[in-house]
Formats: C-alpha cells, sequence, structure tokens
C-alpha cells in the first residue's frame, strides 16, 4: 500500500481517510491514479474539483459514508458508482445503524482487495444479470430478510462472492475463531480468499499449462469437493503443517489455492507498505542469520511489480519477525501467525508466476 499525503497541508492520511484530520479537507480516492485527491469542494452532490480543477464526482455511497472512491473522469456524465461499489448486488439496509457501521467495514476492506488488484492489473469486470462472467459482491445482513437469490453463508460462486456483516462485528468474528480452532481471521482475508477461487476459474481452470503445473503442487481439483471437505472436518489432517499454510487448506486443492493466493497477496501489500514507509530491518544480534537486511537495499521498488519472488519472500520473513516481536512486547497475538516451508514457498511462486504472466492480458471468460 502507498503512503497517501493530503495535498492540501502535506500531512500524512490513510486510505480509508475522506477527510484530512490535520486541515479538514474532504478527500477522496482515484482508482486510476491510485492517489489521495484533496478537494476543494465538498458538497456530495456536486462536481468536486482537484487543486488543478480537475472534475471528479463523488461515488454515491459517500453520502452514506461507506466509501471514500471517486469517480473516473471518463465516467462522470454516466455513472453513480465508483468502480467498487459498482460490483455490489445487495447491501445492509441503510436505516439500521449497526448494519451501516459493519456496512462500512465490509467496503473497506474490499477497496484494499480491488486497489492490489488494480496494482496487479488483474481483470475486474463487473457481473450483470443472468451472465456468468465477471464479478458480483453480496454483503448480508443475517438479521434481515435474505433476498431469495442469496445466500447467508460466505463463500464463492461463479464470480458472486457473499461477505456476512457478522464478520465485521469484532466479538462475532473472533468467537467464529475460536469455535473453528483458526489462528487467524480477518474480514480482508476473506475477501483475499474468496477471490482467490474467482480468478483460479478464470486464470487456471481452462488453460491447460497452468492447470497442469497448478496440480502438480496443490493436488487434483477433480476430486469430490463436497466429500473431501466432509472428511476435512471429520478426521483433520495431522501434519497438514509440512505442506500447507493453513489446516482449512489442506482439505482440498481448491481450498490450498484460495488460502495460498490470500496469503500472496498479504506478503506483496506487507512488503509494498514497509517499502513505502522506508522500513528498515537490521536486528543487533550479531547471532541472527545475515539474511536481514533493507528495505532499501537491492529491493524492488515496487513490490507489485517485482519479477524476483525470492526477494519478496526474503524482505518479508524478517517484517514478520520484527512485527510479531513487537506484538509480544504489548502483550498481544501475532499479526502474522503462520509458518511459511517449502511447500508453500513453491506455491507462492506458483501464483507469483502466474499473476505476472496474466495480468493485464486475461478478461474474464
Amino acid at each position: 500500500m502507498n503512503t497517501f499525503i493530503c495535498q492540501h497541508c502535506n500531512q500524512a492520511v490513510f486510505f480509508d481517510n475522506s477527510q484530512c484530520e490535520s486541515c479538514g479537507a474532504a478527500l477522496g480516492f482515484d482508482s486510476d491514479q491510485l492517489q489521495m485527491i484533496s478537494l476543494t469542494q465538498a458538497h456530495e452532490t456536486q462536481t468536486l474539483l482537484d487543486k488543478k480543477s480537475n472534475p471528479y464526482r463523488a461515488c454515491a455511497n459517500r453520502a452514506l459514508h461507506v466509501c471514500n472512491w471517486l469517480l473516473p473522469k471518463a465516467s462522470l456524465d454516466t455513472d453513480l458508482y465508483c468502480r467498487a461499489c459498482a460490483l455490489n448486488r445487495y447491501v445492509p439496509n441503510t436505516g439500521d445503524a449497526d448494519a451501516s457501521v459493519q456496512w462500512a467495514e465490509l467496503e473497506q476492506a474490499k477497496k484494499r482487495l480491488m486497489y492490489s488488484l488494480i496494482r496487479f492489473g488483474l481483470p475486474v469486470v463487473a457481473k450483470k444479470d443472468g451472465q456468468q462472467q465477471g464479478l458480483r459482491f453480496d454483503f448480508i445482513d443475517q438479521q434481515q430478510n435474505i433476498p431469495q437469490n442469496a445466500t447467508n453463508t460466505i463463500g464463492h460462486s461463479q464470480g458472486q462472492i457473499t461477505i456476512t456483516t457478522d464478520e465485521a462485528n469484532p466479538s462475532e468474528r473472533e468467537q467464529t475463531r475460536i469455535d473453528l480452532g483458526e489462528k487467524y481471521r480477518t474480514l480482508l482475508g476473506h475477501f483475499r480468499h474468496e477471490i482467490g477461487h474467482y480468478y483460479w476459474d478464470h486464470l487456471v481452470a481452462n488453460d491447460a499449462h497452468w492447470l497442469q503445473e497448478f496440480r502438480k503442487l496443490f493436488g487434483d481439483d477433480r476430486q469430490d469437493y463436497q466429500q473431501a471437505l466432509a472428511s476435512h472436518y471429520q478426521n483433520p489432517n495431522p501434519n497438514w503443517r509440512m505442506d500447507f499454510i493453513s489446516e482449512y487448506a489442506s482439505a482440498h486443492p481448491w481450498e490450498d489455492w484460495a488460502e495460498t493466493w490470500a496469503h500472496y497477496f498479504h506478503l506483496i501489500d506487507t512488503v509494498d507498505t514497509a517499502l513505502h514507509f522506508g522500513i528498515q530491518i537490521r536486528p543487533n544480534n550479531a547471532e541472527l542469520p545475515k539474511t536481514t537486511y533493507s528495505l532499501r537495499d537491492g529491493a524492488s521498488a515496487d513490490a507489485y511489480s517485482s519479477e524476483n519472488f525470492q526477494e519478496l519472500y526474503d524482505n518479508y520473513i524478517p517484517i514478520t519477525l520484527a512485527v510479531n516481536s513487537l506484538n509480544r512486547s504489548l502483550g498481544q497475538s501475532d499479526v502474522y501467525p503462520f509458518v511459511l516451508n517449502q511447500s508453500v514457498f513453491k506455491k507462492l511462486d506458483f501464483i507469483h508466476q502466474l499473476i505476472k504472466n496474466k495480468s493485464n492480458t486475461a478478461t474474464p471468460d
């Protein structure tokens, strides 16, 4: 994730901000330029201007306090929603205050996902009713009536991704994590996992070369999925740590792919954020391995465009070690409680090579 500044006062601002907390200027995210824009007008129903008087319009969901993205200049006269919100089919009842807060949390996570997809140049096409191709999101409040053609469980099916609002409730999400015996459960992790299923369909399933290579690393995807899941829940693989990033990844090659895909996005965005902040990891302990590094020494200037996955991996491990250690110093759990073994490394590298091959060229079937 890039670092952003307010163009009015040059103070640091976050990707999620719609207003500068220092000078009060209205902010909006330009997804074409991947920049935070400081706006001279804050009236949501009027054209907004940046410092050079370039025209923008806020996404219609800004008025509901769930979006800070701007419409691309070419869409000013035709679209109401930004390229991220345009992917939504169902959203929670905006008349419910709690549901609105949860929707805002869901949108923040989805937009971080979208940011990464845009940086990679992966195809993002909105699904329209009656079409198989494309992508669409349902945000379902289980306390409300479920639409007839929607589901109330998290998952992906033919480009339709469903996330329930209870996942945006920290206490509910934590209880689910404990109940399922998971080390890690976040909204962003859900989005990255489910979008992995979508891109498996469009980048791997119909490409003979990549499908063959996938099966060498992840296993045969043709095995019965429901039967594999039932077997996993009845008799989990006790040796999953030898070959998988998580216990759930061992259930079926599709889940192994989606879990590994999500962790690849964790890795890339963490390294990119550290790079943009100029973070350096130089432990004083002389007995630590000499692979410790400075992100400014030999690292790619842009993690998303780096061709060298080994370099990204070598940067990621010291970052997670340092951040986990800081958290433990504060009595908190590890930020990244996973071990990336050699088998997982090969799978992550496969995803890296696939994305490099498919970015800016692939379109949904």
